[in-house]
């Protein structure tokens, strides 16, 4: 067992963890920049013996935040919400591999200012087709959907 005690210039806060299929953890959350006050998306992951493997940040102008995660054999699935102009936040969902290298990245931005976001993702794997799905859920404000 271990316990770290993160100390930085930022106000950090994890929303979610999971262990990976080698027994590491991975945190995602936010961590706040304490000069300007943005939110930065935040992803780490931990051997099973505490010590720190990579850290990734998604740095925005404004926000960025992780919301929830699951991992799924070598990948890492994160949903979340990013906002690139005051007020008007965006659902985003991503993929990373085990190493925290990007594998894909997805935005959804609505038609109104207003804020969508993706609250909670899953994943599952349908043995009768053999493959993986990944669901991401959430709000998304649009007068044309």
């Amino acid at each position: 067992m271990w316990v770290k005690a993160l100390s930085s210039a930022f106000d950090d806060a994890f929303a979610r963890c999971a262990l990976d299929f080698d027994g590491n953890l991975v945190l995602c959350g936010s961590h706040e920049d304490t000069a300007t006050g943005h939110a930065h998306a935040i992803l780490q992951k931990w051997t099973p013996e505490g010590q720190a493997l990579w850290t990734r940040t998604v740095d925005t102008v404004n926000e960025a935040i992780f919301t929830d995660l699951t991992v799924w054999g070598t990948g890492i699935y994160l949903a979340g919400r990013v906002e690139l102009a005051p007020g008007n936040d965006d659902a985003l969902a991503l993929k990373v591999s085990g190493s925290g290298n990007l594998v894909w990245a997805r935005r959804w931005s609505s038609d109104i200012v207003q804020g969508d976001s993706f609250a909670a993702c899953a994943s599952f794997s349908t043995a009768a087709i053999d493959s993986f799905e990944f669901l991401a859920a959430g709000q998304y404000s649009s007068a044309s959907l």
